[in-house]
C-alpha cells in the first residue's frame, strides 16, 4: 500500500536496450546464480542495518533463500527467511483473489454496480462495478491522497467510518475513462467481502485462503497482536536509522494490512498456478490487462500488474507502508518467482529494482548501466524544456553543464545518462526514456518515459525551463519561521544550520529551502514550496507546504 507515491498511467510495455546476454554457464548453473546474487545482496543490505529476506525459484528448484541486515536493531536480531513483514498493497492480490472466489460462488457479478451489495454507498450518478473497483479504474477519490489521512493515522477506525472518509469525495474522473491507483476501490472490495461472506475480512483470507494455501506464517496485521518472529520496520533521516512512524492496521484494511513471509508468498503463487484457490479461467480474469472505455490497455489488471518484460509476461506488485517496501516477481513462462521484502523505507536502491534485476539474471539476460559517449551542450540544449503529460502534469528537462536532469510536477530531481542519441536512462533504475523528433526539420517534439509500472508520453510544449531563483531577503527572518509544524500525519522541522535555512519531514532527511520571499521558499531536490503564514500580530502560526497538486497545512507547535 502506498502512502506517498503518485502511480503513473500505466501501459504495456517491452524492456530491451537495459539488457545484454549472460554467459551460458551462468544462465545455466543455479549455484553460480545464486552466488552472483549473494554478492549482488550482501553490498546492498549490510550486516547492521535493516535488511531483507528474500527468495528466488526458478522451475520450482530454489535458487535462493537468505536473509541479509538485521530484523531488529535493538535487540540485535539477524534477518532470517522466516520473518513476518508487513506487505502493503501485495494485500490487493489477497482481496482481488478473495472476490472471485466469490464469483465462482456465484455471490458476486464484476458488472454489478457496487451498490448491489453497498447499498448505502452514494454514486452520485455514476455507474462503479466492482469491476472498476478491481482495476482502478473507478475514479473514486483515493483516501489516502487526502488530506484528512493524515489526521486519522494512528486511530483505530471501523471500516463503516473509514467508507465515510471519502464516499462524499467528488469523482476524479468518469468511471472507466482513466486508470489511478486507489486504495479506496480496495476497502470498497474488502466491504463487499464482508457483506457477501458473512466473515469479516481478516476471518475471510485465514480461512478462505491462508489455511487453504497452507500459509501458516501469514496474519492479518495489528499492533496489539503477538506475532512470532515479527520483523521489526524502521525509516531513514540525517540521523540515520529511527524507528517507523505508527499507523493503525485498521486503515490500510483490505488495500495493505496483511503481514506474510517470502515462503508463503511463494505458497500463494503456486496455489494460484495450480488452481488451488480459483479456477485457472478465474486465474486468468485476474491477470488479465485492463481496457479502458476508449480501448486502450493498460496494464494493471486485478490485485496485480502484467507487463512484458524482455519478450515474457511478467506479473508483478509491490507494497509500500510505514517501516517496509516489498515486491514480487512472476514469469509464468519459465515458471520464475522472485520475493523481495525489506524492513525500511528510504533504501538507495529499490526492493522493486532488485527483484527485477534477480529475474533479469534468471532470464539469461545481464543488467547494464553503461553510458554511450559524453553529449555536447549544443546536443544536450535540443532536448531542453517542458514536456505536458497530462493538463496538471508536466515533466521538466533541464541541463547543467554536460549533465541532463528530469523532474516530474512535485517530484524528485533526477540526472539522465544517454545510452545513445534520444535514449536515456536513470541508474539504478529499470526507467529510461526516449525523445521523438520532427520527421520534417529534426527537432525535439515528445519524450516518452518507460518504467516497470507502464509509460507516459509528454509533448513539448515549451523550449524554455522556468528556473527558479532565490532572490535576497534579511535573513533575521530565519529565526522566526525555525521551530516545529505539525502536519497532517507527520512533522515539519526548520531549523538554521550555518546561515541556511533548512526543512526536515519526519523520517526524511533534511533540505534547504531558498527564499522566493520572506515568507514563501522552494525547495531544489524536489519541485516542491513552503509558505510560512503570520497571525495579524505578525507571529508565525503554521506553514503550507505546496507539492503538485497537493497542498497541505501545518500548525506552529
Amino acid at each position: 500500500m502506498k502512502f506517498n507515491v503518485k502511480k503513473n498511467i500505466l501501459f504495456s510495455i517491452t524492456i530491451f536496450f537495459l539488457f545484454g546476454t549472460l554467459s551460458i554457464a551462468l544462465y545455466s548453473n543455479p549455484e553460480l546464480q545464486k552466488k552472483e546474487i549473494d554478492k549482488y545482496l550482501s553490498g546492498i543490505y549490510k550486516a547492521d542495518m535493516p535488511g531483507a529476506a528474500v527468495l528466488a525459484v526458478k522451475n520450482g528448484k530454489v535458487i535462493l533463500r537468505k536473509g541479509y541486515g538485521m530484523a531488529d536493531m535493538e535487540l540485535n536480531v539477524p534477518m532470517r527467511t522466516e520473518m513476518v513483514f508487513r506487505i502493503g498493497s501485495i494485500t490487493k492480490q489477497f482481496t482481488s483473489v478473495g472476490i472471485m472466489m466469490l464469483v465462482e460462488e456465484g455471490k458476486v457479478k464484476l458488472e454489478d454496480l457496487i451498490t448491489v451489495y453497498l447499498p448505502e454507498y452514494p454514486l452520485k450518478g455514476k455507474k462503479v462495478t466492482v469491476r472498476h473497483l478491481l482495476n482502478h479504474t473507478s475514479g473514486i477519490k483515493s483516501y489516502t491522497s487526502m488530506p484528512e489521512f493524515g489526521k486519522i493515522m494512528r486511530t483505530d477506525i471501523e471500516v463503516e467510518k473509514l467508507i465515510d472518509v471519502f464516499k462524499e469525495q467528488p469523482f476524479d474522473f468518469e468511471p472507466g475513462e482513466k486508470y489511478l491507483y486507489n486504495n479506496s476501490g480496495y476497502i470498497l472490495l474488502g466491504a463487499i467481502i464482508e457483506k457477501v461472506s458473512g466473515l469479516k475480512y481478516a476471518d475471510f483470507i485465514k480461512t478462505r485462503i491462508f489455511d487453504k494455501a497452507g500459509m501458516n506464517s501469514s496474519i492479518y496485521g495489528e499492533a496489539a497482536a503477538i506475532i512470532k518472529n515479527r520483523a521489526k520496520g524502521y525509516g531513514r533521516n540525517d540521523k540515520g536509522v529511527v524507528n517507523s512512524s505508527y499507523l493503525s492496521m485498521t486503515l490500510p484494511y483490505a488495500a495493505g494490512s496483511l503481514l506474510s513471509t517470502v515462503d508463503d508468498l511463494y505458497k500463494w503463487n503456486r496455489s494460484l498456478s495450480t488452481g488451488k484457490l480459483i479456477s485457472k479461467k478465474s486465474l486468468k480474469k485476474v491477470y488479465k490487462r485492463t481496457s479502458l472505455n476508449n480501448g486502450e490497455e493498460i496494464s494493471y489488471a486485478f490485485g496485480f500488474m502484467n507487463i512484458d518484460f524482455h519478450g515474457y509476461t511478467q506479473i508483478h506488485h509491490g507494497g509500500g507502508i510505514n517501516g517496509f517496501i516489498t515486491h514480487e516477481v512472476y514469469i509464468p513462462e519459465e515458471e520464475i518467482f522472485v520475493t523481495v521484502l525489506t524492513n525500511s523505507t528510504g533504501n538507495k536502491i529499490s526492493p522493486q529494482f532488485v527483484s527485477q534485476w534477480i529475474t533479469t539474471l534468471l532470464l539469461g539476460k545481464s543488467y547494464s548501466e553503461d553510458a554511450g559517449r559524453i553529449l555536447t551542450e549544443k546536443e544536450l540544449n535540443e532536448y531542453v524544456g517542458i514536456y505536458e503529460i497530462s493538463k496538471d502534469d508536466e515533466r521538466s528537462v533541464t541541463r547543467e553543464g554536460n549533465k541532463l536532469f528530469t523532474q516530474r510536477t512535485g517530484s524528485i530531481k533526477q540526472e539522465a545518462f544517454n545510452k545513445s542519441i534520444d535514449k536515456f536512462f536513470f541508474k539504478k533504475s529499470f526507467t529510461w526514456f526516449t525523445f521523438e523528433r520532427d520527421k520534417r526539420d529534426g527537432k525535439v517534439i515528445a519524450m516518452t518515459m518507460h518504467s516497470l509500472s507502464g509509460k507516459d508520453f509528454a509533448k513539448k510544449i515549451a523550449k524554455k525551463v522556468k528556473i527558479k531563483k532565490a532572490v535576497d531577503i534579511d535573513k533575521s527572518i530565519y529565526k522566526e519561521l525555525a521551530g516545529r509544524y505539525q502536519m497532517q500525519g507527520f512533522l515539519i522541522d526548520v531549523s538554521i544550520n550555518s546561515g541556511k535555512l533548512m526543512i526536515q519531514a519526519t523520517g526524511q532527511k533534511s533540505a534547504q529551502i531558498f527564499p522566493l520571499s520572506e515568507l514563501r521558499y522552494f525547495l531544489k531536490v524536489v519541485d516542491a514550496e513552503i509558505e510560512f503564514i503570520k497571525d495579524p500580530d505578525g507571529k508565525v502560526t503554521g506553514l503550507i507546504l505546496y507539492q503538485g497538486k497537493v497542498k497541505l497545512e501545518g500548525k506552529r507547535l
